[in-house]
């Protein structure tokens, strides 16, 4: 089951079901382990934390409806094995992850020089979801057809 774990290896639209459902399973897993760990490290009173809980689990939920479509749909389903095999996809997706590996690193060079010139920076959650959701949103926006 975990050779499904790399789009590498689907060839058919099995494999690329094979591989949606222990993605859909990962990023579950994933979720409620966030879930667990904000709410024992901070408390159940924080806002900030419950505004993440629900956004990443709206998220979550919008995610898994897209997978059930796309099973439901023989033709959908080929569109999206078609999508996620494809070469110059693989490019552009590289090509965003790239920008986003060079903002991320520009932002933590900032945030050291700010640390060592002039205070210590403390890191809140509220503005580390915000910024979560900023990557999503250009990763979305870049991938769109």
């Amino acid at each position: 089951m975990l050779k499904y774990l790399f789009k590498k290896n689907i060839k058919t639209d099995s494999d690329y079901k094979k591989n949606l459902l222990l993605t859909c399973l990962n990023v579950v897993m994933l979720e409620m382990m966030f879930v667990i760990f904000a709410i024992m490290s901070t408390g159940e009173r924080q806002r900030g934390v419950w505004g993440g809980v629900v956004g990443s689990g709206s998220f979550l939920i919008g995610y898994v409806i897209w997978i059930i479509r796309l099973l439901l749909s023989p033709k959908r389903l080929r569109a999206a094995r078609l999508r996620c095999t494809d070469e110059r996809r693989k490019l552009l997706e590289q090509k965003v992850y790239t920008h986003i590996g060079i903002f991320m690193m520009s932002l933590l060079i900032i945030l050291s020089l700010v640390s060592l010139l002039w205070q210590p920076v403390v890191l809140e959650p509220v503005p580390m979801i915000v910024l979560l959701y900023l990557i999503l949103g250009y990763r979305i926006i870049r991938l769109r057809k």
